[in-house]
């Protein structure tokens, strides 16, 4: 689709009760993600975002002290 502009954000999901203390980084436009509005409780998870650069989720995922992955998904394996 010519003229068609398309950004992509990224936002980082935490969640400190699930598997131990894990973050995720997500596309915005991901299903498991949508824009960091998917549903959360609050009180065991919370979405950080957005971010512009992937380098900078992954900087902001890695300082909350959790394991740090990519959603396979929308970004694949990263590095």
């Amino acid at each position: 689709m010519e003229g068609l502009l398309v950004i992509s954000e990224f936002w980082v999901y935490e969640n400190w009760r699930a598997d131990g203390h894990k973050a995720k980084v997500h596309q915005s436009l991901c299903g498991h993600c949508s824009m960091g509005l998917k549903e959360s409780s609050g009180e065991n998870d919370k979405w950080h975002g957005p971010f512009l650069k992937l380098d900078d989720a992954l900087q902001a995922a890695n300082q909350t002290g959790a394991n740090v992955t990519t959603c396979l998904k929308c970004i694949g394996k990263y590095r």
